[in-house]
C-alpha cells in the first residue's frame, strides 16, 4: 500500500529532474554531431546556461515547501467531502504562490546582470549569462504554479495525472527543441535551449492547471491572483532598476547598489499589494512572519486596522444608542414646589432657586445630544479619514 502511494511521487519528481539532463544531452548531441563544434565550446555554453538555472531555482524552491504544507489539509477535507474547504485552500495557496513567484521573476529579470556580478563574476560570460537569466526568469512563475498544481492533484487522489502531464510536456518540448536547434542558425542555439526550458514549464503548468480545474470544478480569481501582482511587480521592477542604475552611477559599488535596489523594490511591492487590496489583513497574518509584516504595515499606516475599526464602530454605536435613550428619558423641569427647609427658615423663593440650580447642573453634566454628536463625529473622522493610507 505504501509503495503504491509513494511511487507516483517518485516518478513525478524523477521526470521533473530528468528534464535538465535530457536538455543537456540534446544540446550536446546536436552541437557536436550536427554542428561539428568542439566539446570544450559546448561545455562552455552549458556552463553559461547552468548559471542562470541555479539562480532561477532559488525562488522555485518555495513551491515544494508550500506543496508539502498543503497536501495534508486538502487530503483531509477531500476525504470528508468538504469541497468548499478544498477549493478555499487551493485558491489561497495559488494566490500566495503567485504573490511570491511573480515579483521574484520580475526582480531577477531586471537585476539579472547585477546578480550575476555578485554570484558568478566571470567577465567573459557575464553578458550572455545575464541575458539568458533574464529570459529564464518567467519560468519561475510557471514552475511554481505547476509544482503546486501537482501537489493538489496528488492530494485529491489523482496520482497518475501529474505523471502523464509531465511526460507529455517532456516529449513536446524535446521535439520543439530539436527542431529549432536544427533549423535556426547556430548563434541562436543557446536561446533555443532556454526557450525549450521555458516551454516545458509553460506546458506543464497549463496541463496541471487544466487538470485541477477539471477535477475540482473551481475558478481562480484572476484579478487579485495574477493581474494586480503583475502590475505591482512591473512598478517594483522599474523602481528597483532605477535605484540600481542611479546608485551604481554614483558609487560604482555593485553590491551596495543591488542591496538598495532590492530593498526599495520589496518596499514598493509591499505597499502596492496592500494599497490595491491584493491581500487582506487576515491573509497577511496567515503567512509566515505575517504578524510582523502586518505590524509594520500598520506603523507605516498603509494597512487599515480592521479589529480596531470594529471595536470603535461597536463603541460608537453603543454610545449613539445610549444618547438616544437619554434624550427620550429627558428629565422634566421641576414644578417649583417648596421643599421643607432643614432649619425651617428658608423662604419659598430660595427653595425654588436651589432646585433650578441643581436641575441646570445635572443637565450640564449629562448633555446627551452634544455627547451623541461628539461620538459620531469622532467615529466618522477616524474611519473615513485617509490618514490610514499613504498620501498619493
Amino acid at each position: 500500500m505504501i509503495l503504491m502511494v509513494v511511487t507516483p511521487f517518485i516518478l513525478s519528481t524523477g521526470i521533473y529532474n530528468i528534464n535538465n539532463f535530457l536538455d543537456n544531452t540534446i544540446y550536446q548531441r546536436i552541437m557536436m554531431d550536427y554542428r561539428k563544434l568542439d566539446e570544450a565550446v559546448v561545455a562552455m555554453d552549458l556552463s553559461v546556461v547552468a548559471k542562470g538555472t541555479k539562480i532561477s531555482n532559488i525562488p522555485i524552491a518555495f513551491a515544494p515547501a508550500m506543496s508539502s504544507a498543503l497536501i495534508p489539509g486538502i487530503s483531509s477535507d477531500f476525504a470528508r467531502k468538504k469541497m468548499s474547504g478544498v477549493k478555499e485552500k487551493v485558491a489561497k495557496s495559488v494566490k500566495v504562490t503567485m504573490m511570491i513567484s511573480i515579483p521574484c521573476a520580475a526582480g531577477i529579470g531586471v537585476l539579472a546582470k547585477p546578480i550575476m556580478m555578485v554570484i558568478f563574476h566571470q567577465p567573459e560570460s557575464l553578458e550572455i549569462s545575464s541575458v539568458l537569466l533574464t529570459c529564464m526568469a518567467v519560468s519561475i512563475i510557471f514552475y511554481g504554479l505547476s509544482t503546486l498544481a501537482q501537489a493538489i492533484l496528488q492530494s485529491i487522489g489523482r496520482m497518475k495525472t501529474p505523471i502523464i502531464n509531465a511526460t507529455a510536456a517532456v516529449v513536446i518540448h524535446a521535439g520543439i527543441m530539436i527542431g529549432t536547434m536544427m533549423l535556426l542558425d547556430e548563434k541562436y542555439s543557446l536561446y533555443c535551449y532556454v526557450f525549450s526550458t521555458i516551454l516545458y514549464s509553460l506546458i506543464l503548468c497549463i496541463l496541471n492547471q487544466c487538470s485541477v480545474h477539471h477535477y475540482l470544478k473551481y475558478r481562480q480569481g484572476a484579478v487579485k491572483t495574477f493581474l494586480l501582482p503583475v502590475l505591482a511587480s512591473v512598478v517594483m521592477g522599474a523602481a528597483a532598476f532605477g535605484v540600481y542604475q542611479g546608485l551604481y552611477y554614483l558609487c560604482k559599488i555593485n553590491i551596495v547598489a543591488l542591496a538598495a535596489a532590492v530593498f526599495v523594490g520589496v518596499m514598493v511591492y509591499f505597499v502596492l499589494i496592500i494599497r490595491w487590496k491584493v491581500v487582506s489583513e487576515a491573509e497577511l497574518t496567515g503567512m509566515p512572519k505575517g504578524r510582523m509584516m502586518a505590524g509594520i504595515a500598520r506603523k507605516l499606516r498603509i494597512l487599515r486596522p480592521e479589529e480596531d475599526n470594529k471595536q470603535r464602530s461597536a463603541h460608537a454605536g453603543a454610545s449613539y444608542v445610549k444618547g438616544k435613550s437619554d434624550k427620550k428619558k429627558k428629565t422634566s423641569k421641576p414644578s417649583g414646589k417648596r421643599k421643607p427647609s432643614p432649619k425651617g427658615n428658608a423662604s419659598v423663593k430660595d427653595g425654588e432657586n436651589l432646585e433650578v440650580k441643581i436641575y441646570e447642573r445635572e443637565q450640564a453634566d449629562k448633555k446627551p445630544e452634544n455627547a451623541e454628536v461628539s461620538f459620531r463625529s469622532i467615529y466618522e473622522t477616524d474611519t473615513d479619514s485617509d490618514d490610514y493610507w499613504l498620501d498619493d
